[in-house]
């Protein structure tokens, strides 16, 4: 799911990964974000008063599996 703008506010969880499954490279991330500068913390989305940003459900989200949003700063496919 590509997310761009918006609110994500006063949420237990802001995001949930639903079992995304594992890739060659690790977990894959199935939530990604769209950037509005070079850094990985310019999320053009307005999350604030989460418990937590993102979490995860089922076995590929173990260890440190589905903590974290991807994120994509074009309007092509993110890789």
């Amino acid at each position: 799911m590509r997310i761009a703008w918006g609110n994500a506010i006063g949420n237990t969880n802001a995001f949930v990964m639903n079992n995304p499954g594992t890739g060659t490279g690790g977990n894959k991330v199935t939530i990604l974000e769209f950037l509005t500068s070079n850094t990985d913390a310019a999320y053009s989305t307005n999350m604030t008063g989460n418990t937590n940003l993102i979490s995860g459900t089922g076995s590929s989200c173990s260890g440190s599996n589905c903590q974290s949003l991807g994120y994509y700063s074009s309007y092509t496919n993110p890789k």
